[in-house]
């Protein structure tokens, strides 16, 4: 006898639209991924690029000050061949010296470790010596802080968390259809011997659900506990972010005051104190290690408000590109450096 059949599984409304809604979110998901994804890139780009920009301008400070000692060693020397000095001066201004030519070796490493994080977003041609722009003046953000909180579900990584609770759901429902069978129709067509006449069948067909409890609920409750775990940390990862975002917030904001302070007050006192004592080194009245300290007091303070500004240009990269609208509006505006 030979038979030839053709069997079709009806599957139910319910079912196909629980597989349907699992496709469509497991797709939204990978979007929301990718869109975390880029808004990381970005993020990580800015960083590096600010890192390097900043500690090549340290750089160019420490370097200001190891002319300014060589000059400052030539009139030392000169005085104690004259008389007018002492040979204390001419080792206290070389210490200075080879302490700032440590400094800027230690600098260079810095910048060559910036220029490898950079080369990791931009490629190679980052490891080159190609000089970068001068760091922008950092554009308001590109969201109201105020609004974050009623925002929140448009940020990359809550949004893909987001994304995964409705995944959760979506199996959830789908194991829950799983536990209803469906029918299968099956239409035979046999032909048999000749002492037989041939025969056509018609079969239906209807899985047994048995041991539901152990089985079907099973596998539902399952989901369920993982949809649980999904909320619990959504609900977490929220309450992280919140906080975070806060405090990244009050750091961007005390930084930008302190860079204020700097400009305007620390910076032009350690400008004029190290006028003062140079010119009362010229004039006979003054030591020439008052010099050398206001100088090296001055260079500090230009570093330090160079520390603080790069502290600063780091919290706005981190709220402008992973904040609920950053990783779209930023970008549309150009507001990335």
């Amino acid at each position: 006898m030979r038979s030839v059949a053709l069997m079709q599984e009806f599957t139910r409304g319910d079912k196909r639209q629980a597989r349907s809604d699992r496709a469509r979110r497991e797709a939204e998901l990978a979007l929301v991924q990718q869109r975390q994804s880029l808004a990381g890139t970005r993020r990580e780009t800015a960083l590096a690029w600010l890192d390097l920009a900043y500690q090549e301008r340290m750089r160019g400070f420490i370097e200001a000050q190891l002319a300014e000692l060589d000059l400052q060693q030539q009139a030392a020397e000169s005085a104690f061949r004259t008389g007018k000095g002492e040979q204390a001066d001419i080792f206290a201004n070389r210490l200075a010296s080879e302490r700032t030519r440590d400094q800027l070796a230690q600098m260079q490493r810095d910048i060559a470790m910036a220029r490898s994080r950079l080369a990791r977003w931009l490629g190679e041609e980052a490891m080159g010596e190609r000089p970068l722009a001068d760091p922008p003046e950092l554009p308001p953000l590109s969201w109201r802080p105020d609004l974050a909180p009623e925002a929140t579900s448009r940020h990359p990584t809550l949004a893909a968390q987001a994304g995964q609770v409705a995944l959760a759901e979506a199996d959830a429902r789908l194991a829950r259809e799983n536990r209803t069978p469906d029918v299968a129709v099956e239409l035979m067509l046999s032909q048999r011997g000749p002492s037989y006449p041939n025969m056509v069948s018609l079969n239906f067909s209807m899985p047994l659900p048995w041991d539901r409890t152990n089985r079907q609920d099973r596998e539902w409750g399952a989901k369920l506990a993982q949809l649980d775990q999904a909320r619990a940390a959504q609900d977490d990862m929220h309450r992280a972010y919140l906080a975070e975002l806060r405090g990244t917030l009050a750091a961007w904001q005390s930084n930008r005051a302190r860079v204020q302070r700097y400009d305007e007050v620390l910076i032009p006192l350690a400008r004029q104190q190290t006028e003062a004592a140079l010119a009362a080194y010229r004039a006979g009245s003054g030591m020439l290690d008052r010099v050398l300290e206001a100088r090296r007091m001055a260079i500090d303070t230009q570093m330090e408000r160079q520390r603080v500004a790069l502290d600063a240009a780091r919290a706005w990269a981190q709220l402008n590109f992973l904040n609920p609208q950053g990783d779209q509006a930023s970008a549309a505006r150009g507001d990335q450096p």
